[in-house]
């Protein structure tokens, strides 16, 4: 049973209604619509250095936590196709923006000096959340059935660096 607004589709297998709803909203995976998001996070490293040069001379290893605390922000925006926009209310496009959010990010650094140069290895991973009130009655919301839209995501990043000391 799927609600619909204003009328109440009952599919039971077998019985060509699933197959004529599935025609009449593009067939199994049809894509509702595109997301284009930009945002930037700025983080405040704390962390801690180790110099193992007692282990391995010129070696050190750094890491810590990274707080979002210099300031974030972004926008996403939905680019809705056909079926996305038969099922939404008749958007095409729709523009979020974020009531509430969160950010982390851990790192671990190694670095190798040999003479007045150093190679850097470098991993990171940030995590993010974020959720954004919407309407029921059109657009995403009206979509998913819900009047708020969260989002969260994991990344690990890693880079390779050299560095010269001064």
């Amino acid at each position: 049973t799927k609600n619909i607004p204003n009328e109440k589709i009952v599919v039971n297998v077998g019985a060509g209604v699933a197959t004529g709803l599935n025609t009449l909203y593009g067939g199994s995976g049809t894509s509702l619509g595109a997301r284009k998001v930009d945002g930037f996070i700025n983080f405040l490293d704390l962390g801690y250095f180790y110099d193992m040069a007692d282990i391995v001379g010129g070696m050190s290893i750094s890491g810590g936590i990274g707080l979002p605390l210099l300031g974030a922000g972004g926008s996403s925006t939905i680019y809705y196709g056909a079926t996305g926009y038969a099922l939404n209310g008749n958007l095409l496009t729709q523009d979020l923006s974020a009531d509430s959010g969160s950010a982390m990010s851990y790192f671990v650094d190694f670095g190798y000096a040999f003479g007045i140069h150093e190679a850097l290895f470098s991993l990171r991973n940030v995590k993010t959340e974020s959720s954004a009130t919407v309407s029921s009655t059109e657009g995403i919301g009206k979509v998913t059935g819900e009047d708020k839209f969260t989002s969260s995501g994991s990344s690990m990043n890693f880079s390779l660096g050299y560095g010269y000391i001064f």
